[in-house]
């Protein structure tokens, strides 16, 4: 990438700061960040480019601008926290750090790019910015431990920075911030640091856009239910969004049932053991001990009696030779459960 810098700067003596950022990004596939940067230095020095080359090389404005002299002012701006336009750059280290266990920023995006590539996730979860403020809201400080309180406050005020810089919707956000030079070039535009960007996108991930997960990891121990998952795999249906995105309506889980084989109950089972496979932190024992207790939909959790959900639960537990008096735990879900989309239809 450096050569192409390199050889672009070459190309030209212009003394316009701006024609010159303009001729190196025409000429190379650098990230504007970079182009952006070299610019603000010429401007900031009131030279144009061959001066500031012979300024930083030692070199008379006279003689020939060499392959290193150019390289001298470049240099600075190959590290991956600098300064840029006066912001600060992404250091891809921090960002990494920031995101585990996340596997890195690619991995991140391709989530996103994976969930809203089905058209009910993009129907539902495309919240508008002040919509994607309440709703943190109501997700975090429900909480009965006050767990979430500090971590509230500061999603709510990224966000709200983010809607000043212009972001309109979640889609957006993740739009800016789809590959390593958009999300560069978007925090030199909006001037949100990059910690503070992948916090809200992390976020994102846990908290809020279902994520891709086999259908196998929905169930434990129920080996009628495993076989029918391999059923659905021979009909190209293997996840949880892929089953939901065909299974949401009465219509679709019936045309499943015909097109597997297998019976009514059983596409209605496991397209909601996939619905509360969208809640944060759902694990396929949660999912399983919910069901277990009776509660086998979000929406008969969502409109459970809390003291009968306590009960259920317990006396399941108990059934299964667990104690599964995990209070908390109970409460966290049923609360969440009545504030997540309701994604189903005639359930």
């Amino acid at each position: 990438m450096w050569k192409r810098i390199l050889s672009a700067v070459k190309l030209t003596t212009a003394s316009s700061p701006c024609a010159m950022a303009a001729m190196v990004r025409r000429r190379s596939t650098i990230p504007f960040s970079i182009g952006a940067t070299l610019c603000h230095g010429w401007m900031s020095r009131g030279a144009d480019f061959p001066s500031l080359v012979a300024h930083q090389s030692g070199l008379s404005q006279s003689g020939k601008i060499s392959h290193n002299s150019v390289e001298s002012v470049i240099r600075p701006y190959k590290n991956n926290a600098r300064i840029i336009g006066g912001h600060t750059g992404v250091d891809w280290d921090e960002v990494q750090k920031l995101i585990s266990p996340v596997k890195d920023f690619e991995d991140l995006c391709h989530r996103f790019h994976v969930s809203f590539a089905f058209y009910f996730v993009c129907a539902k979860f495309n919240f508008t910015i002040p919509q994607l403020v309440d709703y943190t809201q109501k997700l975090l400080l429900g909480d009965t431990r006050g767990r979430y309180t500090g971590y509230n406050s500061r999603l709510v005020e990224i966000i709200t920075r983010l809607d000043q810089a212009g972001v309109q919707n979640v889609q957006d956000l993740i739009e800016k911030t789809a590959d390593r030079e958009k999300l560069e070039i978007f925090i030199n535009q909006s001037e949100v640091s990059a910690p503070d960007i992948i916090t809200v996108l992390k976020y994102l991930v846990y908290w809020l856009i279902p994520g891709e997960k086999y259908l196998s990891g929905l169930v434990q121990g129920d080996s009628e239910i495993i076989e029918a998952i391999k059923v659905l795999r021979e009909s190209k249906v293997r996840t949880n969004l892929e089953l939901l995105e065909k299974g949401i309506t009465a219509a679709g889980r019936d045309s499943l049932a015909k097109v597997s084989g297998l019976s009514p109950a059983m596409i209605s089972d496991l397209v909601n053991r996939a619905d509360f496979s969208r809640m944060p932190w759902a694990s396929k024992a949660t999912i399983s001990n919910f069901i277990g207790a009776g509660y086998t939909s979000l929406s008969r959790l969502a409109n459970a009696n809390p003291d009968q959900l306590y009960e259920d639960f317990f006396r399941y537990g108990k059934s299964i030779g667990k104690n599964l008096k995990l209070g908390n735990e109970i409460e966290n879900c049923y609360r969440i459960a009545r504030i997540v989309p309701v994604l189903l239809e005639n359930d």
